[in-house]
């Protein structure tokens, strides 16, 4: 992978590696923070369309974006849109236009719906967006989202949710995977590798010749 002073692949490389790594653990939640952030259109097309086959499968993904093309947004099956720590929309990505256009604020065609809305949260007055958030709360898609978390709740079970689960390892075996993990590290990054060692020797030339003669 590389490191500051070790060139290794590329910042896109790096986070399309990063993602790879937590589906070793196989989850069955997936918390992405700008996954896109760095990536070219076509490698971010291509992580999105991975993550949505993941999704197909069963695996809840979450994920943070900024500026996601009309491609890629049409691949999310839900959105939220946050403006000062309150909830502007949630919902389905498909029925979006029609809720703003519901609210006065309709979406042309050709224009991408997620850069409608951020434009909306963005030039409109603070009133008119207030009146946006009171809107979605007093609306059909908060009540409906009310109803899917209490449903939740009411099947929920806490032995349910670890059953089927593999036995964990021991102890040693963790310790035996962190030492591995530690040494592969430490060997990899050669400069703290290489400081480790002049800052031993280093000191201990600086203690000899304190103490020369002192015994």
């Amino acid at each position: 992978v590389g490191s500051a002073l070790v060139k290794g692949i590329s910042g896109g490389e790096r986070k399309r590696t990063s993602v790879g790594i937590e589906l070793i653990t196989n989850p069955r939640v997936l918390f992405l923070d700008e996954p896109l952030s760095g990536l070219d259109s076509y490698a971010a097309y291509t992580l999105v369309a991975a993550l949505k086959k993941l999704a197909a499968a069963g695996v809840l993904v979450f994920c943070s974006v900024h500026q996601p093309s009309s491609e890629i947004f049409d691949m999310f099956d839900d959105a939220v849109f946050l403006h000062d720590g309150r909830v502007a929309y949630h919902g389905p990505v498909s029925e979006l236009p029609g809720h703003f256009e519901k609210l006065g604020f309709p979406c042309k065609p050709s224009f991408n719906p997620a850069d409608h809305v951020m434009f909306l949260m963005q030039k409109e007055s603070a009133e008119a967006v207030g009146r946006v958030k009171e809107r979605w709360l007093a609306g059909a898609l908060h009540g409906e989202l009310l109803g899917s978390i209490e449903d939740a709740r009411a099947h929920a079970s806490g032995p349910a949710w670890g059953r089927g689960r593999a036995a964990g390892v021991g102890p040693c075996s963790e310790l035996a995977v962190l030492m591995r993990r530690e040494v592969r590290g430490t060997l990899r990054n050669r400069g703290v590798l290489g400081a480790r060692f002049g800052m031993s020797l280093f000191l201990g030339a600086l203690y000899a010749w304190l103490f020369a003669g002192s015994a």
